[in-house]
């Protein structure tokens, strides 16, 4: 019942790269946010966390802020990816 996961963006690559579908084998109805930092997030792993993770998750990549703690850009909800 896990609502917001992240994970670097290598993780979310090596994920697509081994063929792995999550949706298929746990139930991710009650995901809400799937966020991403460490590098850009490539378009296929954008397509991947849509098509694998759930597709009705807000998609949030931040960047920034490894040595403060921080974020210094984050997604906004209220337009789209």
């Amino acid at each position: 019942r896990v609502t917001m996961f992240g994970g670097g963006a290598a993780f979310f690559a090596s994920c697509l790269k081994a063929g792995l579908d999550p949706n298929a084998v746990a139930d991710l109805s009650a995901l809400r946010t799937v966020g991403s930092t460490g590098s850009p997030l490539s378009p296929d792993a954008y397509r991947w966390i849509l098509s694998h993770v759930a597709p009705h998750v807000w998609l949030n990549p931040i960047s920034g802020g490894t040595d403060v703690g921080a974020a210094f850009v984050c997604g906004n909800v209220t337009l789209p990816i």
